[in-house]
Formats: C-alpha cells, structure tokens, sequence
C-alpha cells in the first residue's frame, strides 16, 4: 500500500508541473494564442473567403458573420462541431447548412489548426449596422417610462392593501 501511495504522489507531482509548465507557456505566448502554420492556413482561408471575405468581415446578404478576430479556441470549437454535425445540419439553418461542407473540406486536425490560426490573426472587423434610421434611445426612454408607471402601481396597491390603523 506504501509503495501504491508514493508512486501516486509522484505522478500527481509530475502532473501538476506539467500543467504548471503548460500554464506559464500559455502566459508567454498569449491565453489566445494558436499554433499553426500561417501560410497553410491562409491557403486554406481562400475557400472560407468566399463567404466571409478576404478580411473575414462576412456578408450580411448571406448570413456569414464576421470572424476576423475571433478568438482561436471559438473558430476551431465552430468548425469541429460543423464538422461532426452538431451544427449546420438542422432544416431551418440555412447559413448552417451552407457552412457545413465547407468544413468538410477540411480533411484533417492540422487543417483545422491552421485555418484556426490564420482567422485569429485578421484584425476584428465591425460589421456594418443592419438597420437604417430609428432611434435606439426612445425604446430606452419607453422602457424607463413603463417602469415608472408600473412603480407608481405597485405602491398604489400597496398603500390600498396595508391595513387600516385604528
């Protein structure tokens, strides 16, 4: 029994510097950092082009959204899941459905990877407002006013339920 608790000491001691050492390179390189190769996944990105833009800005005509600058862990989670089918595969997803054979044409992890870094690298982009016009700051003035009357309601009925004092 001794022995079966040192050697478990020992390796949950290695464990915990390897995670230690695992940390410190993540600091150093940055929490967002991912590693791939740059120039093969720029070649790759010509396909994602297509639809999201040379800059990854997307289209709002055809529901690809921008991705420039997405964090890395976000796009190569996104691509593994179209991938697999837990997206892109329901009826009234178009955009999804459109996107998912696009990562089928990702053959592998390492195409994955490098896509994954190049996207993380383009600068984020905004997109452009959808809607023209209106007036964001009147829903907040409605808001704010249906929240007074209802206040004034509520201490109304308040004051008509407290009992009467004799």
């Amino acid at each position: 029994m001794f022995l079966f608790l040192r050697g478990f000491r020992v390796v949950s001691l290695l464990c915990a510097l390897s995670l230690a050492a695992g940390i410190e390179a993540d600091e150093a390189v940055g929490s967002d950092a991912v590693l791939g190769d740059l120039a093969r996944g720029e070649a790759l990105f010509d396909l994602c082009s297509q639809c999201h833009g040379a800059d990854g800005a997307g289209n709002p005509d055809i529901e690809a959204p921008s991705i420039a600058g997405l964090p890395g862990w976000y796009v190569d989670a996104t691509l593994r899941k179209f991938k697999a089918g837990g997206r892109g595969t329901h009826p009234d997803d178009i955009s999804g459905m459109r996107m998912r054979p696009m990562s089928m044409w990702l053959r592998n992890d390492e195409d994955i990877i490098h896509v994954t870094a190049y996207v993380a690298t383009l600068p984020p982009k905004q997109p452009a407002p959808l809607l023209e016009g209106g007036d964001a700051r009147a829903g907040e003035r409605e808001d704010l006013e249906v929240l007074e009357a209802r206040d004034r309601a509520h201490r109304l009925e308040r004051v008509r339920l407290q009992p009467q004092l004799a």
